[in-house]
């Protein structure tokens, strides 16, 4: 083992040199030999390991232990893999495999990380090789449980900023206007005696003496009392927060209290009620009452009105997080991404946080009423909602410094449990207090901010190098879960502030679309359509769901003038037209860019471009004339939509919302659209609504395509069963096909394309034709008669005349050859037909004398449906 010592040197040369450059995956790729130490920290050990990297597989490396940080740097790959992990980012650390494991790598360390990752080493078997290691990170990741102490106060970086001075509450409220004449500061909390968890200097109502507030923070949960927070600048308003009440299963009430809460509902002015936002669901404030807690009840705070938020305790939130690891970590599954993702509810959760912020914020800023907020014992959820809503109301909160006076007042100075929800330094990763409580908050702030892009001075590394130094302890700004411990061990004296780090460079950490406003309030959509994954953080250590960074064009070279003309150029052909390979020579065209949205299409297939249109021409009346929309195209066009002016954060561009209102009419329409075979024998689509499209082209049965309807009886034309009749009783080898559709033709292009392949006209034929007589002359063709229905009634009456006479009928009468086509053909049917079963019954009779007069019935009547079914 050895160690050595760090010179002091400054460290944000640290944080801006080369050796440090972190990839999505958690490496860092690099050929200097030299490790990186930030003053304080010191070298334990190292030990040749192979890395069992879930994406590249096993490397083999040198992994370098110090009080910080455990550094692993590849020895045979090209290049250089680093893995930069400090150890307060580490949660748990198992033994892998026994020394009697058979298997390759089947025996090492399994290390489980705060920030969304795991780390697997491999080493030798002989001799016990990973004891020492093993002991090593044991020890210096969990210094607490071993009785030493924190890096934090091992650190010795200087900066030329001092974050400890970032927030000093006398000065935050002084911003606000306060005290004035219905709020005052008390320094009764100054040594930590009304309540522990509370910041020494509170505001309170003006009228409130420090007795009211001792009686009242007997009724309260852990003694927090409701304080003031933050003041509406114009109407007064006021949010505050607490902890629930100690009402208890026999619902005992405190005056002092109830009239604490009337006095903070008349220092604004208005006469409406006390609105009071509790974030936990009904059920668990109920179920609360068991361990004495509970709510304001109706009966004991008349001038209050009580509202849930349902956002669940910390144990929820807590293995919502650990389903998202395991679906984020180390193999996204994209076949199952969505319902993976749902399963989680880890959006689900950071919507409620949201909306019941909105709330808040809105109430308040409609001036109607003053609002208390409070979970169960106010340091949670509260400052959730608390922080939230004071940042979609108040825009110093949105910059840099703003920000951190709001984590270092709402968060810090007011008691989140950050030792119990983090555990810095602790090795009982299966406490029940664990919790991503402000992680949630964070993410909150990152959908925000993904809503308002210039609403924010601060940028998305900002967030993430917070969340970083919130597991690392590299830093004193989150140690410990309340001020008065933080005084006591001397925090600020013997600590660098994260903030000291954020401002020194604050360049790196600044959004270059910032817009600055004042009095302008945030209201984000916190609707699971606007609401995603945070994949920059949660997601950062897989190297294929990464944005692939772009790559800065090469200059060009620029081109040496000549004074002479090359031999290239006399060579110049004469007047034509120009080669491919000389007009790209000579004049290169421009790439063209690649459509938003839109997937990259081979060079020899044709595309269909809009012809380009002036702005002063009218839009074709015909839809069909305007190139094909898709539902990719609309997306991609709100996605280019420019923004609307920075002023305006109140409510999302309602450009936006129309567009995506139209996006679901066009996924809603495009079930409606049919296909125009006018011009083309594939179909085309066409969002025509009009009634020669739609209308005139509707399916005749499940098999068919689309036919055409007669549009005046909505129904095939009988031209259409005749023709099929007379088309395929002449066909070698066929039987009397019957005139009605099939379930399924063979040819399924439609009926109106003139691309399909007509059947040639069949002769006119008599009856006879029908029984096996010789066809009449082939000269006398079939002529297609036009579309019109029969009159039936006279088709009965003329086929009914027409017994036995039919003939001479026909040669007699003189309009009897001005009769059309299809009447003919139907008068010989109905004879035919006739004459058959006339037949077929004196057929019957003949053989079958002794027949009675039933049994000729029902034989005709079967004869009667085999010759219905035949023609």
């Amino acid at each position: 083992m050895a160690s050595s010592s760090t010179p002091r040197c400054n460290s944000s040369s640290l944080e801006n040199s080369s050796i440090k450059k972190p990839m999505k995956d958690g490496t860092n790729w690099e050929h200097n030999e030299e490790i990186p130490r930030i003053p304080g920290e010191m070298r334990i050990t190292d030990k040749e390991v192979i890395y069992m990297c879930p994406f590249n597989g096993p490397i083999k490396g040198r992994v370098y232990i110090t009080n910080y940080r455990l550094y692993l740097r590849s020895v045979e790959s090209d290049p250089v893999v680093v893995l930069d992990v400090p150890l307060g980012v580490i949660s748990r650390i198992e033994k892998m495999g026994g020394a009697s494991s058979r298997g390759e790598n089947s025996y090492g360390l399994d290390i489980t990380c705060k920030d969304m990752r795991n780390l697997r080493f491999a080493l030798k078997q002989e001799g016990h090789s990973r004891r020492d290691i093993f002991e090593v990170l044991t020890k210096y990741a969990f210094p607490q449980s071993h009785n030493l102490q924190l890096f934090a106060f091992l650190n010795e970086e200087k900066f030329p900023e001092n974050g400890w001075l970032v927030y000093n509450p006398m000065v935050e409220y002084r911003r606000q206007g306060l005290p004035n004449e219905q709020w005052r500061v008390t320094f009764l909390n100054e040594h930590y005696a009304l309540c522990d968890t509370y910041p020494s200097l509170l505001v309170v109502p003006y009228n409130a003496t420090d007795e009211d507030l001792k009686k009242v923070s007997a009724f309260r949960s852990r003694c927090r009392i409701p304080v003031l927070s933050w003041i509406h600048p114009e109407n007064q308003a006021v949010i505050t927060r607490s902890s629930q009440p100690l009402v208890g299963m026999s619902g005992k009430r405190n005056k002092d209290d109830e009239r604490y809460l009337e006095i903070i509902r008349e220092t604004n002015g208005q006469i409406s009620k006390l609105t009071i936002y509790d974030a936990r669901p009904s059920v668990n404030a109920v179920a609360n009452k068991a361990t004495g807690g509970g709510y304001e009840s109706d009966d004991a705070y008349p001038n209050a009105e009580l509202l849930f938020l349902d956002i669940h305790n910390i144990h929820v939130m807590r293995e919502s997080l650990k389903k998202l690891k395991d679906i984020v970590y180390p193999h996204v599954e994209e076949s199952h991404w969505l319902s993976s993702l749902e399963s989680t509810h880890w959006l689900e959760h950071i919507k409620l946080v949201l909306t019941g912020a909105i709330q808040v914020a809105d109430k308040v800023s409609s001036g109607k009423s003053s609002v208390l907020v409070h979970c169960s014992d106010g340091w949670d959820r509260t400052a959730q909602l608390t922080s939230l809503a004071m940042l979609m109301l108040d825009s110093y909160y949105r910059t840099i410094v703003g920000f951190e006076v709001l984590v270092q007042k709402e968060w810090i100075s007011f008691g989140h449990k950050f030792a119990s929800r983090i555990g810095h330094g602790d090795k009982n990763h299966a406490d029940a207090d664990r919790s991503p409580i402000f992680l949630q908050f964070i993410d909150c702030v990152w959908q925000m901010s993904k809503q308002f892009p210039t609403a924010f001075e601060f940028n998305e590394q900002f967030l993430i190098t917070i969340l970083d130094h919130l597991y690392s302890c590299r830093f004193g700004t989150f140690l410990y879960s309340c001020d008065s411990i933080r005084e006591r061990e001397k925090l600020s004296e013997k600590t660098v502030s994260l903030w000291s780090l954020i401002n020194s460079a604050k360049s790196k950490y600044t959004n270059p679309f910032y817009t600055k406003e004042l009095n302008r309030a945030l209201y984000p959509v916190a609707s699971m359509r606007h609401l995603e994954l945070w994949v920059n953080y949660y997601i950062r250590w897989n190297p294929r769901i990464r944005q692939q960074p772009r790559k800065p064009d090469k200059p060009s070279k620029p081109s040496k003038p000549s004074s002479a003309p090359s031999d290239r150029s006399k060579s110049k052909p004469a007047k034509g037209p120009k080669r491919p390979s000389e007009s790209k020579s000579t004049s290169p065209t421009p790439k063209r860019p690649k459509q938003v949205g839109s997937a990259s299409t081979p060079t020899s297939t044709p595309t269909r471009t809009p012809r380009p249109r002036s702005e002063s021409s009218a839009p074709p009346s015909d839809d069909r004339s305007q190139p094909l929309t898709t539902p990719e195209d609309h997306q991609a066009q709100v996605v280019t939509v420019p923004s609307r002016s920075p002023s305006v954060y109140s409510r999302p561009p309602s450009d936006i919302l129309d567009r995506e209102e139209s996006l679901a009419d066009t996924r809603r329409d495009r079930r409606d659209w049919l296909p125009d075979v006018e011009s083309d024998r594939r179909p085309r689509y066409s969002r025509s609504r009009s009634r020669s499209y739609r209308d005139d082209y509707l399916p005749l049965s499940r098999g068919h395509r689309y036919r055409r309807y007669s549009p005046d009886s909505r129904s095939p034309s009988p031209y259409t069963y005749a023709r099929r009749y007379f088309a395929s009783r002449d066909r070698p080898d066929s039987r009397l096909m019957s005139p009605y559709p099939r379930t399924r033709e063979p040819d399924r292009r439609d009926r109106r394309s003139p691309h399909r392949e007509e059947l040639p006209p069949r002769p006119l034929q008599p009856p006879s034709a029908a029984l096996g007589a010789p066809p009449s002359d082939p000269a006398t063709r079939h002529v297609d008669p036009p579309l019109y229905m029969p009159d039936l009634s006279k088709l009965t009456e003329s086929s009914a005349d027409s017994d036995d006479h039919g003939s001479e009928a026909s040669d007699s009468d003189p309009d009897a050859s001005q009769q059309n086509p299809v009447e003919q053909r139907y008068m010989e049917l109905l004879a035919l037909r006739d004459d058959y079963m006339r037949r077929l019954e004196e057929l019957q009779i003949t053989n079958n004398p002794k027949l009675s007069n039933s049994s000729s019935s029902s034989s005709s009547s079967q004869m009667m449906s085999h010759v219905q079914t035949h023609f």
